[in-house]
């Protein structure tokens, strides 16, 4: 009696074990595939991308607040963590926040690149806010968001309840889908920078090939007025010489025939033949 009992006993808390692995696995399975559809629906705009991700986590996980950091090190010399997206009571939080690598919690998961879960928060590191009043969580998890060991940023969750081990791994998994995103809107940002650049580039060089053909236009209508008066001058020239030169030619007439007036009579003698007779008389 005493071995079937405890044959049921065994068999009861394999099933039962069996059992919540399956609804372990059903809670992974659903929750990534839910988050999936997430992602899908957002690839533009990190920021909203962020709110969408925290509201599901906060109440998919039944915990209190969630935070998402980005790594930006566009200026190598100041590289910082920026808070893009806070969500915590079912509400979205906004809030301008920056952390240097290597402060805190999130700065060091940021250089570890390794989770961290803390389950002794210390006093005054983060407040919980809700129409209750202020409350310091109890257990806080920060899972880097990392691709091929290259950190793109940090998930900060914080909660008043314990954070399963299956709900950690569930997180990591969905972080590292996050930080895929993360690099997918970058590289559309990317991309959105050189063909704005491109664009302006492109309207500079228009405007600049319009102001060329307005300059080319405006010198070959200069040169065409030019040779209009060239041609007019050419013209006036030609008609003033030929003017001068009948003025010449009227001149020397007038001259020749002012000569003319002016010489004296030639006299003329006529010649008489008398006969024989008549020069005897």
């Amino acid at each position: 009696m005493l071995e079937l009992r405890d044959s049921l006993e065994s068999a009861t808390k394999e099933a039962e074990q069996r059992r919540q692995k399956e609804e372990i696995q059903n809670w992974i399975t659903n929750g990534l595939a839910n988050f999936a559809d997430i992602l899908r629906q957002n690839t533009d705009d990190f920021s909203t991308v962020g709110n969408n991700i925290l509201r599901y986590l906060v109440d998919y996980m039944k915990i209190n607040q969630g935070g998402i950091f980005v790594y930006n090190d566009d200026n190598q010399e100041n590289p910082y963590l920026k808070l893009i997206a806070v969500y915590a009571y079912n509400r979205i939080k906004f809030a301008d926040k920056q952390i240097l690598p290597g402060e805190g919690l999130v700065g060091t998961c940021l250089l570890e690149k390794n989770t961290i879960y803390l389950k002794e928060v210390p006093n005054g590191y983060l407040e919980i806010t809700s129409g209750l009043g202020k409350a310091n969580p109890r257990n806080i998890l920060i899972v880097p968001l990392k691709i091929d060991n290259n950190v793109l940023g940090v998930i900060e969750l914080a909660s008043f309840n314990d954070i399963e081990l299956h709900e950690i791994e569930f997180i990591e998994k969905i972080a590292e889908s996050i930080a895929s995103a993360l690099q997918t809107v970058r590289i559309n940002e990317g991309t959105q920078k050189l063909l704005e650049r491109s664009k302006e580039q492109a309207e500079a060089m228009k405007s600049q090939e319009e102001e060329m053909r307005q300059n080319i236009e405006e010198l070959q209508a200069t040169q065409e007025e030019a040779s209009r008066k060239e041609e007019n001058l050419e013209r006036e020239l030609t008609q003033a010489h030929d003017e001068i030169s009948s003025l010449r030619k009227k001149i020397e007439e007038l001259e020749r025939n002012a000569v003319i007036s002016l010489s004296p009579p030639i006299e003329t003698k006529s010649k008489v033949t008398f006969t024989e007779d008549e020069e005897n008389q």
